[in-house]
C-alpha cells in the first residue's frame, strides 16, 4: 500500500535485478524525493543529515541532491521538507550546473517553483546553457511557472534583467516560449515597463 504522504503519481518500479546503486538510491533521501514520499524523505534526512548534499548513489558524482529530485517530481511538500532539513537551494549539478529551480521550471512544476523561490533559490542563476529560471519556465510551456517567477521577482530591475538575458544560443526567455499565452504574458509585462518608464520621463520634465 502506498504511503499516505506520497504525491499522487506513479510509484517507481522495482526490479529483481537491481544494481547496488539502484538499491542504494531507492533507500536514500534522493529516492524518497524522486518518489514524492515526504515521510520517507524526512526520515532519511533526519537519519543522515549529510545526505542533503548527496545524490543517493555509491559514487555521489552527479551533484544531484534530494532537492533536485523533489523539484523534478514537482512535489512542493518534498521541496519544503528538503529546504527545512538542510538542502542547499543553490546547489548545482556537476554536468549542467542546473539548480533545483532550473529542474522545476524545465518540468513545468509551478507549485515546486513557487516553493523553491520562497525558500531562497536564485531565479537569475544560469546553467551551463546560459539559461535562467525564466528561460526554463518559458520553454516548459507552463504559464504557472512563468507566473511563479514573475510573482517572486516583481516588476522591477530583476524582471527586466531576466527578460533581457541571452542564453548561449542568443535567445531571450521570450524566444524560448513554447506557447502564445507565455509570449503574451511576457509582452504585457514589457509594455507595462515601457509605460512606467515613459511616465517617469514625463514626470521628470
Amino acid at each position: 500500500m502506498a504511503r499516505a504522504t506520497a504525491c499522487a503519481c506513479c510509484a517507481r518500479a522495482t526490479c529483481a535485478t537491481q544494481t547496488l546503486d539502484e538499491i542504494a538510491f531507492d533507500r536514500s533521501a534522493c529516492g524518497a524525493a524522486a518518489r514524492g514520499d515526504v515521510e520517507a524523505l524526512r526520515e532519511a534526512l533526519a537519519r543522515r543529515p549529510a545526505s542533503a548534499d548527496e545524490d543517493g548513489t555509491t559514487t555521489n558524482a552527479s551533484g544531484y541532491t534530494p532537492l533536485h529530485h523533489a523539484a523534478r517530481r514537482g512535489c512542493a511538500r518534498c521541496v519544503k521538507a528538503c529546504l527545512e532539513l538542510g538542502c542547499d537551494a543553490r546547489a548545482t549539478t556537476r554536468a549542467g550546473r542546473g539548480t533545483a529551480l532550473h529542474k522545476a521550471c524545465a518540468g513545468g512544476r509551478g507549485e515546486a517553483c513557487a516553493a523553491l523561490l520562497e525558500g531562497g533559490s536564485d531565479a537569475e542563476a544560469r546553467d551551463a546553457d546560459g539559461e535562467n529560471a525564466l528561460h526554463k519556465a518559458c520553454a516548459s510551456g507552463e504559464l504557472a511557472c512563468v507566473r511563479a517567477v514573475f510573482a517572486h521577482v516583481g516588476m522591477g530591475g530583476r524582471w527586466e534583467r531576466m527578460n533581457a538575458a541571452r542564453d548561449r544560443r542568443g535567445r531571450a526567455p521570450r524566444d524560448a516560449a513554447a506557447t502564445e499565452a507565455i509570449r503574451a504574458f511576457i509582452d504585457e509585462r514589457s509594455t507595462a515597463v515601457d509605460e512606467r518608464d515613459a511616465a517617469l520621463v514625463i514626470h521628470t520634465y
